[in-house]
């Protein structure tokens, strides 16, 4: 069983491990043990020489970003990997690139970007890339587009369903009718023998718990844990009606 707890909640949702979640995921793991291990010692240096020389359109935005001029906090020339990104929010999972023109145009470069995103991407990093003439002439634009991209990480629009075997701490949850995005503080994992039961209400198979919003796709349920509690507290007509909601994203990542 998989035990799920946020800040705005003090109950402990129980599920079973293929019980999908609404959430986002956060990058948990981006190379070595939560320290410098994970960089090769190239780059550990290479860091803060690019900070001292960074391009005029580079540090145009860095002056905006931070200033927290898009309401998150970013990190500049930010080792992820073997990798050195321009720009890095961790609570967005966003990385941000300014490109030049004189080299990102060629194969190479566009390759190299390609396989650099693809490694990103695997974390749960989105990159987002502009080019410096862009940061040059459209500042004000390149920076809705960034405050844009950090938003969607706290939105349910573009949450996915997530196994609850596969949620850790640190990732967003939505709680109540309201969806409001929670980061889960505790994450329990404990193996156990339940009876359980694959709930369905209508045909719709997406729920408001006490805790977050939860999809089972054919997974079971348990009773002993009272996973889908809102139907006591609640009512079973209530719960239909709300779960309904969930239909609009459930065909994004069933």
């Amino acid at each position: 069983m998989v035990g799920l707890r946020h800040a705005l909640c003090a109950q402990m949702l129980w599920l079973t491990a293929d019980h999908k979640v609404l959430a986002h995921r956060r990058p948990h793991n981006l190379g070595g043990k939560a320290d410098w291990s994970g960089i090769p010692k190239s780059l550990r240096g290479r860091s803060k020489e690019l900070r001292k020389n960074m391009t005029p359109p580079e540090r145009k935005l860095w002056r905006v970003l931070r200033g927290n001029g898009v309401g998150f906090t970013f990190r500049r020339q930010h080792p992820i990997g073997p990798y050195i990104a321009d720009f890095y929010c961790r609570d967005a999972a966003l990385v941000v690139e300014v490109d030049g023109a004189a080299t990102h145009g060629l194969p190479a470069a566009i390759e190299h970007d390609k396989i650099r995103d693809e490694f990103l991407r695997a974390r749960n990093l989105r990159t987002l890339r502009f080019p410096a003439a862009e940061v040059e002439h459209n500042l004000e634009g390149v920076c809705i587009a960034i405050q844009e991209a950090c938003r969607e990480q706290f939105s349910p629009e573009h949450a996915g369903w997530i196994e609850a075997g596969l949620i850790e701490k640190g990732d967003i949850l939505f709680f109540g009718p309201e969806l409001l995005p929670a980061r889960a503080e505790k994450v329990v994992k404990t193996p156990s023998e339940e009876e359980v039961y694959d709930l369905e209400v209508e045909g719709v198979h997406s729920f408001i718990t006490e805790v977050c919003a939860v999809h089972n796709c054919g997974s079971g349920t348990s009773h002993s844990f009272r996973t889908c509690s809102i139907a006591r507290n609640f009512g079973l007509r209530a719960q239909v009606r709300r779960a309904a909601v969930f239909e609009i994203w459930q065909s994004r990542n069933p």
